[in-house]
């Protein structure tokens, strides 16, 4: 029993931290749809009244999509409404399930932290070499600090879920 609180007050310390983060990036993304969707609809009127499109929205949308998923990725794992696909999984015993939760979770963990690493690495190179989109100077690089910080924050998730899970385990142990 000792070990479930141990491992449940250390996940909701980590989440009493990351949540507000994680609220505020689904806010961000949220926004970016809204954009999204005024340039779309302004860019189709313009070109269509006016034969005079907005230059670069392909491009904007393009960039607006990546913190829009990035953004979003560590909310929907908090809110656990990622699709899951249980045939098989939902007949096995609950603890299996745990570890097998807990297994999972971590090892997404660990592809995430990798991903935001490289992402932190590709940042700084698009930064030194000035990399910029194709027909807007857009710089890249803010883009792969937004990848680097989406992931990060939903390996933290990932984590919360792991430790509460595991602290279902040990409890159901005991």
């Amino acid at each position: 029993m000792e070990k479930r609180n141990h491992l449940y007050r250390f996940a909701n310390r980590i989440s009493s931290v990351t949540d507000p983060v994680i609220k505020y990036f689904f806010y961000i993304g949220i926004s970016c749809i809204v954009v999204m969707m005024l340039l779309t609809v302004a860019d189709v009127l313009l070109r269509s009244l006016f034969n005079s499109p907005i230059m670069g929205v392909y491009e904007i949308s393009e960039c607006f999509m990546v913190v829009l998923v990035f953004s979003s990725l560590s909310y929907t794992e908090t809110d656990q409404s990622h699709v899951k696909v249980d045939t098989f999984y939902s007949r096995f015993p609950m603890r299996l399930q745990g570890v097998l939760d807990c297994i999972t979770n971590l090892l997404g963990a660990l592809v995430l932290s990798l991903i935001a690493w490289t992402n932190i690495k590709m940042a700084y190179k698009k930064w030194a070499f000035g990399d910029i989109t194709g027909s807007l100077p857009i710089p890249i690089y803010p883009l792969h600090i937004i990848i680097a910080a989406g992931s990060f924050l939903f390996c933290l998730a990932l984590l919360v879920y792991a430790l509460n899970t595991a602290s279902r385990v040990v409890k159901n142990d005991s």
